[in-house]
């Protein structure tokens, strides 16, 4: 129990930065703080009509007769758009991850002042990584390096970030991240015919 209430307090802390930062709007912030505080009862709240249901009741249809957020997640054969909170690809979702590699020095001085016993690099990954949950590789580079790194961005950055097992992670370790990001981006511009050149700054 304790574990989940600092895994809430972590995300709580996230969606403030994000709208101190001016990554989110006030709406979108309250919005996820809303939505964490409802799952940590076992409740969802509708995206569409905003109403908090408990989790059983997925076919519940709000009055734009559109499924709910938990039913758009597990969708099958449904003719409804779907919609992802981080991102979903493989360029957008490096590029959205890596926004939040200049944040990094600020957030690990924030996150220092905390109580939580959780290192404050694993708070900062705990915003980054959410942008891994739907990074995709085409089948082409399944069996490619670009489809290693990006399995092994993924595995750490969602260890790293949503793992909470305890362990004091680096700064050595989180740049080296950030660096694989960029190491993908690279055999991506190769790929495409482009000769790159990671740069200086």
């Amino acid at each position: 129990m304790k574990e989940i209430l600092e895994r809430d307090l972590v995300a709580i802390l996230s969606a403030y930065n994000d709208y101190r930062d001016g990554y989110a709007t006030p709406k979108q912030a309250l919005d996820l703080i809303q939505n964490i505080a409802a799952n940590a009862l076992g409740m969802y709240v509708c995206q569409q009509c905003k109403g908090i249901f408990n989790k059983n009741n997925i076919l519940h249809e709000c009055s734009s007769l559109e499924k709910t957020y938990l039913l758009k997640r597990k969708r099958t054969n449904m003719n409804i758009e779907y919609k992802s909170d981080f991102g979903k690809g493989l360029v957008t979702c490096l590029v959205k991850f890596a926004e939040h590699a200049g944040r990094l020095s600020s957030d690990i001085k924030d996150f220092k002042a905390t109580s939580l016993g959780i290192s404050p690099i694993s708070m900062h990954f705990n915003a980054s990584s959410d942008h891994l949950y739907e990074i995709e590789v085409p089948d082409k580079f399944k069996d490619h390096a670009i489809g290693a790194k990006v399995k092994e961005l993924r595995d750490k950055g969602l260890e790293m970030g949503h793992g909470f097992i305890r362990k004091t992670y680096t700064v050595e370790e989180a740049l080296q991240l950030y660096d694989l990001a960029i190491e993908i981006a690279l055999l991506i511009d190769k790929e495409l015919g482009l000769n790159p050149i990671k740069g200086t700054f």
